[in-house]
């Protein structure tokens, strides 16, 4: 039993898989090529999720969804608990909130993506004059820290995309509570080998980072 707000990992799909057909949030993807990898992804993030509802000391978790279609987590004793899913080329990522909501987001840093013009048609003006400044590791950082944001509400795309300023701070956000107009939020934004992730929560206490040996998991307990 973990004594934290929210359990979270990051695992990645088995080599074989083409990266280049990974999900992404970003507009522009081709439709065709996610479509090639998004069972391995769905496959591992399932088994993610369950690894995480296992540290929580319950057997025979199961994933549900809600009207909305945002993930939960069906625990052996019963109780159902918000979860997050995220995946991007071979990287997927769970989280799951022990209480209140949760996001997770986790995006594959591609070299040839047009980043400025994902900054100026979706973020704040300050959060575009941030990324435009410093350079494609804050663009990632503030478009993840919006997905996981997103995700956490179940506002969805319309949040990400909205051009309102929430992150112009970039990194300073990470292991800080923010006030924004969807409320106060706490975070977690990481550059990763290979990727950004990010994570919010929005009740007191810390976010456990899960090493589980067997599903995957390169991230170590933070």
């Amino acid at each position: 039993m973990l004594s934290c707000s929210v359990v979270f990992g990051i695992g990645k799909v088995p080599a074989a898989a083409p990266a280049s057909a990974g999900s992404s949030g970003f507009p522009g993807n081709s439709t065709a090529a996610r479509a090639g990898l998004h069972r391995a992804q769905s496959i591992a993030a399932r088994e993610l999720l369950a690894c995480l509802g296992a540290l929580h000391g319950n057997g025979g978790a199961e994933l549900e969804r809600d009207a909305a279609g945002r993930p939960k987590l069906r625990l052996g004793d019963g109780s159902l608990l918000n979860a997050s899913i995220a995946h991007s080329g071979h990287h997927v990522a769970a989280a799951l909130a022990l209480q209140g909501r949760v996001g997770i987001d986790v995006e594959r840093i591609e070299p040839g993506r047009d980043w400025r013009a994902i900054a100026r048609a979706a973020f704040g003006p300050a959060e575009a004059a941030a990324s435009l400044a410093r350079g494609p590791e804050t663009f990632y950082r503030i478009w993840c820290l919006r997905e996981a944001l997103a995700k956490a509400t179940g506002a969805g795309l319309a949040l990400v995309m909205d051009r309102r300023d929430r992150f112009p701070q970039g990194a300073a956000v990470d292991g800080a509570t923010v006030r924004l107009p969807e409320g106060d939020w706490q975070f977690r934004v990481s550059r990763l080998p290979g990727c950004m992730l990010a994570l919010a929560w929005d009740m007191p206490g810390a976010a456990h980072a899960a090493d589980i040996p067997g599903c995957g998991c390169f991230l170590g307990e933070s």
